[in-house]
C-alpha cells in the first residue's frame, strides 16, 4: 500500500519554521473561504427572508382588493373582527 503525497503536502524538505508558516498560510485560507462562503449563504438567507415577508406582506394588501362577484359574500378577517370588537367597547 503506496501512499503518495501531493507536492503541495510534501513538506519533508522544508525546515519547521517554513513548515509552520505554510500550515499558517492554509489555515488563513480556509478561514477566508469559510468567511466568503458564511457571508453568502448569510446574504441568501436574508434575501430569501426579505423576499418571504414582501410576499406576505404584498398578498395581504392584495387580498384585500379582490372585487367579489354578484352571488359572493365578504367575509371579514379576523383582525376585522378584533377591530370591531374594539370600537364597539369603545363606543359603549
Amino acid at each position: 500500500m503506496n501512499k503518495t503525497k501531493e507536492p503541495a503536502y510534501d513538506d519533508s524538505s522544508f525546515s519547521e519554521e517554513e513548515q509552520l508558516k505554510n500550515m499558517l498560510h492554509t489555515q488563513c485560507t480556509l478561514v477566508q473561504k469559510v468567511d466568503q462562503t458564511t457571508g453568502g449563504l448569510q446574504g441568501m438567507i436574508e434575501g430569501a427572508i426579505q423576499n418571504f415577508l414582501g410576499f406576505a406582506t404584498s398578498s395581504t394588501s392584495e387580498q384585500q382588493f379582490i372585487l367579489l362577484e354578484d352571488n359572493e359574500e365578504y367575509l371579514p378577517t379576523e383582525n376585522e373582527e378584533e377591530e370591531a370588537d374594539v370600537k364597539s367597547n369603545i363606543d359603549a
